[in-house]
């Protein structure tokens, strides 16, 4: 972590130096955006088509928080959003970048698209994952700060935005999987039966050079006529010495993990103190309020889930190249029990209860497609302290 505290440091840095002029003046308490960040578009600068603003205004750029995101310092949350210029003198109005508005990334605005069946949709994610393998490219951590976080909790489509990067776990392999759940008391995709997901599993950040794998994975339900259901899981902040990440021993992932323990991760949270409260956990309610046929239930979910690998696959220990490491998941075969997904009741149940083993359908892919657009929406564990308040104590421990 020494490397990636080293980058966070010289990033802090460099945005402090950059951050002050362009906010010196302020319109109706709106941060002016700086020409810079308001230059003509060309065709392909500018928005998809079913961006949506506020304000009802068509995007003539695309979306970005740019200038005026902050540098991971803690802010109110929710505020830092991404905006776009606007056509016809929409929205509001500065000086310095003319019409603006704030993108809203809704699923009411993919009709046709939300309309479909589970089924269909994930064949059409898969058929793209499967067109182009990954490049093995990592994106530059710096440009984390110039996104916004409140993008991945608001944002409701299954693709990324024109113009957004996946700065961290930029890169992964896609694996289509089913869960047979028996004995479960909750409801929605954690109910009994089999369930059909998508899981993205890969390395937080670049392991060249010795830095160590802090694995993590993005899980998505797609479900008939409404927003897929999505959740994402880490092993910790930390990268871990050991490449193996299928090591039952060492790399159970939670959608819950520990606060930060290095000034390096103190920062990566504060960035994400902008969509969440608490940025160490993600939310499960919304999983369990619908069923992957779209029917809507009063939500039975688990205080979180983990998934532990059940050592059926292994990769190497030692370090590989990424591209050589990536390969390892081509060799998982269809069938494969990969991880034991895991309920845990309640904040003192430390062990959980296996739901289900969590089965390959078709294989993994490390997938272009999977790095550069496919997004994983993450839920804000507000929404579950809000259902379950006597869990709050738990949920709130080592946020920040």
């Amino acid at each position: 972590m020494k490397a990636l505290s080293n980058v966070f440091v010289l990033c802090s840095l460099f945005f402090s130096a950059q951050a002050a002029c362009p906010f010196a003046n302020q319109n109706n308490g709106k941060a002016l955006m700086t020409n810079s960040d308001a230059k003509i578009p060309t065709t392909k600068d500018v928005a998809d088509a079913e961006t949506t603003t506020p304000n009802n205004c068509k995007c003539t750029s695309k979306c970005s928080c740019g200038a005026t995101c902050d540098i991971g310092l803690p802010v109110p949350i929710g505020e830092t959003k991404d905006w776009c210029n606007t056509a016809d003198n929409c929205g509001e109005y500065s000086l310095t970048s003319g019409y603006w508005d704030y993108c809203l990334y809704l699923d009411s605005s993919k009709p046709d698209y939300v309309a479909k069946t589970w089924e269909e949709k994930t064949n059409e994610i898969m058929d793209q994952v499967i067109e182009e393998p990954s490049d093995g490219i990592f994106p530059n951590v710096a440009y984390m700060f110039s996104e916004s976080i409140v993008t991945s909790f608001d944002d409701q489509w299954d693709n990324m935005p024109v113009g957004r990067q996946k700065i961290i776990h930029g890169v992964g392999a896609v694996c289509k999987f089913t869960l047979d759940i028996t004995d479960s008391p909750y409801t929605g995709m954690f109910k009994n039966g089999q369930q059909t997901g998508i899981i993205r599993i890969g390395p937080a950040l670049d392991i060249a050079n010795g830095a160590g794998v802090p694995p993590g994975a993005g899980i998505k339900f797609l479900r008939s006529g409404i927003t897929s259901g999505n959740f994402v899981l880490l092993h910790s902040l930390a990268a871990q010495p050991s490449y193996n990440i299928f090591d039952p021993e060492l790399f159970t992932l939670y959608n819950h993990i520990p606060g930060p323990s290095s000034a390096s991760e103190q920062l990566l949270v504060n960035k994400f103190l902008q969509g969440s409260k608490c940025p160490t956990k993600v939310g499960l309610s919304d999983l369990a309020r619908f069923d992957q046929e779209g029917n809507e239930v009063e939500p039975i979910f688990p205080f979180k889930v983990s998934i532990r690998p059940t050592g059926e696959i292994n990769f190497r220990e030692e370090e590989s190249p990424i591209l050589e490491f990536m390969q390892q998941f081509e060799d998982i075969p269809a069938g494969t029990e990969l991880y034991s997904f895991r309920a845990h009741a309640n904040p003192e149940d430390v062990e959980g209860t296996e739901l289900a083993k969590l089965v390959v359908v078709d294989g993994c892919f490390p997938s272009k497609y999977g790095d550069e657009k496919l997004f994983f929406q993450h839920q804000r564990v507000e929404e579950d302290i809000e259902m379950k308040p006597e869990w709050e104590s738990g949920y709130l421990t080592e946020c920040t």
